[in-house]
């Protein structure tokens, strides 16, 4: 009997708070399926979620729930996240004083990809892989301060002070230094 009214208890809890399942449902934008049944997606991150979250409540009533990058990434929407106010940003927003310019922030995305690949190992790589590595690693090169080791220099910043420059096999060891 005790057994019994446990799993009654149990089971209303259950029902009463829903039921959740996991890449439950296709998403198809344009008559085209995009998020297929059963299958997780990749986030930006390459962290492997859910395509799909469908909820069913106490009495039956099912919702999906897409992940918010998925969506913007579907239907062309930029998308941000500002952490201050834990708000999500999609579409257009204003620059905010001292916000970066459309060319820097494109640009800092680059960057983060070619973060992801400049570090792999050179010599297990394929060809193609190759190409991909050092293409990463001048991006990151050309776009961050070092000075040649032996060199000595340095730059002002924003609060005016002179700071000097990282050598440049303190930035990327084992890397080749470009050639001119």
């Amino acid at each position: 009997m005790t057994v019994l009214l446990v799993a009654g208890c149990l089971n209303t809890a259950l029902a009463a708070s829903g039921k959740v399942s996991y890449n439950f449902s296709n998403v198809a934008l344009g008559g085209e399926t995009k998020i297929t049944a059963g299958q997780d997606i990749t986030a930006a991150n390459g962290q492997k979620v859910p395509g799909t979250i469908l909820f069913t409540d106490a009495a039956g009533g099912k919702t999906n729930y897409l992940p918010i990058r998925a969506v913007s990434d579907l239907l062309g929407v930029e998308i941000g996240y500002d952490s201050a106010t834990k708000t999500v940003l999609l579409g257009k927003q204003p620059a905010a004083a001292g916000a970066l310019s459309s060319y820097e922030t494109e640009l800092e995305g680059r960057l983060a990809e070619a973060r992801k690949i400049a570090y792999q190992d050179l010599d297990s790589a394929s060809e193609e892989m190759r190409a991909k590595i050092l293409e990463a690693r001048a991006l990151i090169i050309n776009n961050t301060a070092w000075v040649a080791d032996g060199y000595t220099a340095s730059q002002v910043d924003p609060d005016g002070n002179e700071v000097s420059l990282p050598h440049f096999s303190e930035l990327f060891p084992g890397w080749d230094l470009p050639k001119a």
